[in-house]
């Protein structure tokens, strides 16, 4: 699947100002430096499994920005039902 996200990114790398990775791993490196020399701001959204993030801190380094899908909770999520 990385293979398909890289050479999808990089087709649409001219065409784009910002492309945002729902990243698993640092497999992507070489992909997000390529796109920064591109002038393409790149974000990475990861799931935080408890104490160890799923991106390792290198790999979060190189993007542009950083966002924790756990800090998105309240604004993705529906509330809870009110038990009445």
């Amino acid at each position: 699947m990385d293979v398909e996200i890289a050479v999808d990114a990089i087709m649409i790398a001219e065409m784009v100002d910002h492309i945002i990775l729902l990243a698993g791993s640092g497999d992507l490196s070489h992909l997000v430096q390529n796109l920064r020399t591109k002038g393409v701001r790149v974000s990475m959204l990861s799931i935080n499994r408890g104490t160890s993030s799923m991106v390792s801190d290198n790999f979060r380094r190189l993007a542009d920005n950083f966002i924790e899908l756990a800090s998105l909770t309240d604004r993705i999520c529906k509330p809870e039902p009110v038990a009445l």
